[in-house]
């Protein structure tokens, strides 16, 4: 019995179907000869408009300024926890309190600017860039009004720590990747200009804390 013969003619089909949203062309893997076994790969090729490219400037300014205020805030309360915590230690705000408690305080609140990242994320990926960022600005605002007024040591882990913690983790995580978006040739200035509110937040407030 003879081995059957394949077609040399190639076999496929063209088509375009909707992907997300936006049109692809489909082309359908070609059987080429008994003799030529290569079979070709379904490939796609999009036939939408491409995003627009990085503005490199204009408003892109005011987000790097904006992350900028994030950092400053954010990293210059926390690098001078420790003039906090002598302060209420020496003036005794908070009763029976003592400077390794107090110091508990301000390493949880740290802690948890780092362990939202995950959670930030999720946030941002369901309800944009702006409500999160809103979110952690009241909250971490109000975490830092509650314990002005904090009499007890507990107050202070509830403000200092968690209120302020989660509310400063939403305005870092949530900002530190947004400058990036708006350039591509000043990407790393805009980065840097960004990321140096960290170290002129602590330069600046401690002297006046």
């Amino acid at each position: 019995m003879s081995a059957p013969q394949i077609d040399p003619e190639p076999l496929g089909f063209h088509d375009t179907i909707t992907i997300d949203g936006a049109e692809r062309e489909v082309k359908a893997p070609t059987l080429q000869g008994r003799d030529d076994h290569q079979v070709a790969l379904p490939t796609t090729k999009p036939t939408g408009s491409s995003p627009p490219p990085a503005p490199d400037g204009g408003y892109g300014w005011i987000v790097v300024l904006s992350s900028f205020c994030f950092n400053f805030i954010v990293y210059g309360t926390n690098n001078i926890w420790g003039v906090y915590q002598s302060n209420l230690f020496q003036q005794g705000t908070i009763r029976g309190a003592t400077m390794f408690q107090l110091s508990f305080v301000g390493g949880l609140g740290l802690g948890l600017i780092f362990t939202m990242g995950p959670i930030v994320t999720w946030s941002q990926a369901k309800f944009g860039t702006r409500p999160p960022l809103f979110f952690g600005t009241l909250l971490m605002c109000a975490g830092i009004e509650v314990a002005s007024v904090s009499t007890e040591l507990w107050h202070l882990f509830i403000s200092l720590s968690i209120m302020y913690g989660i509310g400063a983790g939403f305005l870092f995580s949530g900002s530190v990747a947004v400058p990036s978006q708006w350039f591509n040739r000043k990407r790393a200035l805009a980065t840097g200009l960004a990321s140096s509110g960290s170290g002129v937040g602590g330069a600046f407030l401690a002297p006046i804390a």
